[in-house]
């Protein structure tokens, strides 16, 4: 029914640990926005430590946080309308800038950002593993990185294929 609903995947030797350059991308159809935060990836022990990045969404704006000793979070200052399908990505590169992509389109960049902690903890989607900060929506083709995309490749999974013209959605 898209609210609720999350898919936890083991990190079965470290494969979460993506080091200084990764991706994090998903097509998400937005229910409603939480007030506070909703995670589409979430890799974390929130409010212990072994977490990385988060890439969700604080109040009705796409962010990504990084944990480094402590959360820092990186928000875009575009506003998401409820109701249709948005592809969401961040990007973060070894020369410590972060882009975050909306519908395949860089909309904000950040410079001098932290470098994330090694992530040795599963990855949740669709919610923070433990707290009841879930996203109201249906989440599509996520994909998690090792390496930071280029723009071409951003725009590609962006502008490549709305899940609900493509008619595989899959509601969790």
């Amino acid at each position: 029914d898209g609210d609720d609903d999350q898919v936890s995947i083991s990190d079965e030797n470290n494969i979460f640990d993506l080091g200084t350059a990764f991706t994090l991308a998903a097509w998400t159809y937005i229910d409603a926005h939480d007030p506070s935060h909703s995670f589409l990836i979430s890799p974390d022990s929130y409010p212990g430590s072994n977490s990385s990045y988060d890439l969700g969404f604080k109040g009705s704006k796409p962010y990504v946080a990084i944990y480094d000793s402590g959360w820092t979070t990186y928000v875009s200052d575009n506003v998401l309308a409820t109701g249709a399908w948005h592809h969401i990505a961040g990007v973060r590169s070894s020369d410590n800038t972060l882009r975050i992509y909306v519908d395949g389109v860089e909309v904000k960049e950040f410079t001098g950002v932290v470098a994330p902690d090694a992530a040795t903890v599963d990855v949740t989607i669709g919610k923070r593993s433990v707290s009841d900060l879930e996203h109201d929506g249906r989440i599509d083709d996520v994909r998690i990185y090792s390496t930071d995309l280029s723009d071409a490749e951003v725009l590609a999974m962006g502008t490549g294929g709305n899940p609900a013209q493509a008619g595989n959605t899959i509601t969790l």
